[in-house]
């Protein structure tokens, strides 16, 4: 698109800041161009970009440092990175508005009322609390595996145990996968513990694709993605050459060594945001790529503070329901996994936020529930343990003690349809 808005100074590292900025400049966060550019440069971080909404306006959009470090592609506010885990979010909305046109109950069970056409492999010993683990565990990570009490099986093992298992070529195909987990005894009875499973939300694909007749992707679009908007949001791919047109580079720690690609007919020696997983098993856990303009638009648009409202408000308060009976990694009852995103307090209704991560990128959103969201994206693993948590708190800081917001919406610029 023509950034005719875009403001970009590139004079390289200065006292170890970073300084190539795009995007517009809004002096009200004159603190978030600062401390953020800050981080990264500490945590040896190439680029990254910042949302900020209030009210449903996109009140500040912008990027620092470079997208490409190679090729000096500075980062744009709507570069496309991958967003790891927020992929969990987009797979539940996906499962509610199926609820909320009436063509699934979450309390429906997985394996035994709607993958009947999936078969555990033949001779194997079935767990027999598979049968009872529904939707609604599923969303929860309440669903019996995950690892938190034992395995969660999408790892790189399990695909290729399933590859040799079914006489597949790596990556074997998401069927194949949960088939072959179908044969593990579980962690858990389902429902009576929190496990973070990205198993879960890979067989909540499955449920989607079973129930639409139709490709998982081709439903997020149509039924999430398309109402909002959004255009741009696609599905990565692990290798470098599978960069998609806007799409970052992505980069480790300083002088980490490469891996050996295990996909099929790879040998190759890569970095390890390119080598050590396989982004293709992960559709409804981790694949999706996004801006941090598009996770702002989306979080939104979820929420309703930015109109039209995808959902209605009952089915947006099933997104935020606890656990029941309450499990939870936060004993005192203040947050919880709701269905597909982390809730929290916060005055006297709750928050609600998600944290997205690989080798070579974060991603993060967060909305207070009261029309204040933030969202960012990273295209490097941080050099540093505390970056994340660094992050949250510029950018949380800065929203919760803004007392003058600048009047302009920026979702025109990047939506024009709007």
């Amino acid at each position: 698109m023509t950034r005719i808005f875009a403001l970009l100074s590139c004079a390289g590292f200065a006292a170890g800041i970073l300084s190539a900025q795009t995007g517009v400049l809004v002096p009200e966060f004159d603190s978030v161009d600062r401390d953020i550019p800050a981080l990264m440069a500490s945590a040896h971080v190439p680029g990254g970009a910042v949302a900020i909404v209030k009210d449903g306006r996109l009140v500040f959009a912008r990027a620092y440092g470079l997208a490409d470090t190679s090729a000096g592609e500075t980062f744009q506010p709507d570069s496309l990175c991958r967003v790891g885990s927020i992929s969990k979010t987009i797979a539940a909305t996906t499962i509610l508005k199926l609820v909320e046109s009436g063509r699934l109950n979450l309390d429906q069970k997985a394996f035994a009322d709607i993958l009947t056409q999936l078969t555990p492999p033949p001779g194997a010993r079935v767990d027999p609390r598979l049968k009872a683990i529904t939707v609604r565990h599923l969303l929860h990570h309440t669903g019996g595996h995950g690892r938190d009490t034992g395995l969660d099986p999408m790892t790189v093992e399990s695909s290729l145990a399933a590859a040799q298992l079914f006489h597949t070529s790596m990556p074997p195909g998401y069927d194949n996968v949960v088939r072959y987990v179908m044969s593990l005894p579980l962690d858990f009875d389902p429902g009576t513990k929190y496990s973070y499973s990205n198993y879960g939300f890979t067989v909540v694909a499955r449920v989607v694709e079973r129930v639409t007749g139709q490709p998982y992707e081709d439903t997020v679009r149509t039924q999430v993605l398309a109402p909002m908007g959004i255009r741009r949001m696609a599905m990565g791919q692990t290798l470098p050459e599978g960069r998609r047109p806007g799409e970052v580079r992505y980069y480790d720690v300083p002088h980490a060594p490469w891996a050996l690609s295990f996909l099929s007919g790879m040998r190759r020696m890569l970095p390890m945001p390119y080598a050590n997983f396989e982004l293709e098993a992960s559709d409804g856990c981790g694949r999706w790529i996004a801006s941090a303009v598009d996770l702002a638009r989306f979080v939104a648009r979820v929420e309703g503070s930015r109109s039209p409202a995808l959902f209605t408000a009952e089915t947006l308060s099933m997104m935020f329901e606890r656990p029941d009976p309450f499990v939870s990694q936060d004993p005192s009852g203040d947050s919880w996994y709701g269905l597909g995103c982390g809730v929290f307090r916060f005055g006297s209704g709750v928050g609600w936020s998600h944290t997205g991560a690989y080798w070579g990128s974060l991603a993060g959103y967060e909305s207070f529930g009261n029309g204040y969201i933030f969202t960012f994206v990273f295209n490097a693993t941080p050099d540093s343990s505390t970056f994340t948590n660094e992050v949250y708190r510029v950018l949380g800081t800065a929203v919760l003690n803004q007392k003058s917001w600048p009047p302009h919406d920026l979702f025109p610029f990047y939506y024009p349809e709007d």
